[in-house]
């Protein structure tokens, strides 16, 4: 078993030094049963900034054994998966009819104005 010293956690009632059992993270957040729906895309280079404009996200989807694939994804359904399943945690891709379970891998956003920009899957 793990324990991980506790500095900060004066609002659970603990006192500085004493330690907590860590959580296992499958058990608390089973795997998200969360579909995320995605068409391959066919526009390229800068014409993606009018994809952008309607809502529209770019990614792009990999894995072992699996071609690489650039698909485009509704943003506000990303946005959605992005806030509610945990960091690291799977959950399932559809490609136009085929399921894929996936991790969010790479996220590129916007410095500004902290709009994604870009997506990477990569097959879990």
């Amino acid at each position: 078993m793990i324990y991980y010293r506790v500095g900060l956690l004066e609002g659970l009632g603990l006192a500085a030094g004493q330690f907590l059992p860590s959580v296992n993270i499958k058990e608390r957040y089973p795997m998200a049963n969360v579909t995320l729906t995605a068409q391959r895309r066919h526009i390229f280079g800068k014409k993606v900034k009018t994809l952008r404009r309607e809502g529209i996200l770019p990614a792009n989807f990999y894995g072992k054994g699996v071609e690489t694939t650039a698909i485009q994804v509704n943003e506000r359904d990303f946005e959605q998966i992005f806030r509610t399943v945990p960091k690291g945690e799977s959950f399932t891709l559809n490609i136009e009819g085929t399921t894929y379970p996936v991790v969010i891998y790479v996220v590129q956003r916007h410095p500004v104005t902290r709009k994604f920009l870009h997506v990477d899957f990569k097959l879990a």
